[in-house]
């Protein structure tokens, strides 16, 4: 594999990550929204989703910065 497709997808995972995190992050928006403004009488489904909506957005999220610092931190100084 040469060295141009490697940096394209690396480039690629970082922005199908970035976009996992922030779908994540309207999962628990929109679960927010729909246990304040429902009627329904049981909220697990909406805290339910909202958990679900957070640990995707926390793993991507904890991905996408490791993938940033090891980006950035090979080009340290001393190395």
């Amino acid at each position: 594999m040469s060295a141009s497709q490697t940096v394209s997808r690396r480039s690629l995972r970082r922005w199908l990550m970035a976009t996992t995190f922030l779908l994540g992050l309207a999962v628990v928006a929109i679960a927010a929204v729909g246990y304040r403004v429902s009627p329904f009488a049981n909220p697990l489904v909406f805290s339910v989703t909202g958990v679900g909506g957070g640990v995707v957005a926390a793993v991507a999220g904890l991905r996408l910065l490791g993938s940033l610092l090891t980006l950035f931190g090979n080009d340290a100084p001393g190395e």
